[in-house]
């Protein structure tokens, strides 16, 4: 079992600098879907606080304040989106979504191709 392991960690190719390009492509991919989710998720707590509060001013103030970040939040991620997209546009190339970061000769990385 262990000349099969050793066989295949040789047959393997060592990763390259090319390989970062599918880690923060799926990173960025990542990011605005998991972001909504959790700003998802703040206003709910947000709305369970002011429903829970029965008329305490501490918690009041806190359920305010837990709403304020979230939308502080949502417009922070979306104007992150909006600039991703306006960069990429007025350059005219999609570079910048798919994160490509070597535009010489080779075969891209799985993720790319």
């Amino acid at each position: 079992m262990l000349v099969n392991a050793a066989a295949i960690v040789q047959d393997a190719e060592p990763n390259a600098l090319r390989d970062l390009e599918c880690v923060f492509q799926n990173i960025l991919r990542a990011s605005i879907p998991l972001g909504a989710i959790v700003l998802f998720i703040f206003l709910l707590w947000a709305g369970y606080q002011f429903a829970s509060s029965q008329d305490d001013p501490k918690k009041a103030a806190g359920a305010k304040s837990t709403l304020t970040y979230a939308i502080f939040g949502f417009i922070f991620l979306a104007s992150a989106f909006l600039v991703i997209l306006f960069v990429s546009r007025v350059l005219g190339t999609n570079q910048i979504e798919s994160f490509q970061i070597f535009f010489g000769p080779g075969d891209p990385p799985a993720c790319l191709s």
